[in-house]
């Protein structure tokens, strides 16, 4: 998982700031962007995205992955995460989504 932002765009009427929550599965590279308002969003998409996936696909989440991000650290995840048995893995810089992420910006440039 990885979060990226912000970017800012501009309509008629307002300039906001966005923020992208990545979630890259480690099997298949199968990748799901979630649009953002605020970093402290995170912890209640994952909640979102994690029972959709495990009731969709019938598959126990096992182990997540992100970076010595805020967003990830210091939240309420890490009960959310021990409540269902889900461990937690902080990676170092640079790793799938990050890079998967910065790949695709380069080629839409």
């Amino acid at each position: 998982m990885d979060l990226f932002g912000p970017t800012h765009y501009s309509t008629l009427t307002t300039t906001a700031c966005l923020y992208g929550f990545v979630i890259v599965d480690d099997y298949s590279r199968y990748t799901w962007v979630h649009i953002i308002l605020y970093k402290t969003e995170v912890q209640d998409v994952f909640r979102r995205f994690a029972n959709r996936a495990m009731n969709n696909y019938g598959a126990k989440i096992k182990h997540i992955r992100s970076d010595n991000g805020t967003e990830f650290k210091n939240t309420g995840l890490d009960t959310y995460l021990d409540t269902l048995g889900i461990t937690h893995e902080f990676s170092a810089p640079y790793t799938t989504a990050e890079w998967r992420r910065r790949t695709q910006e380069q080629n839409t440039h």
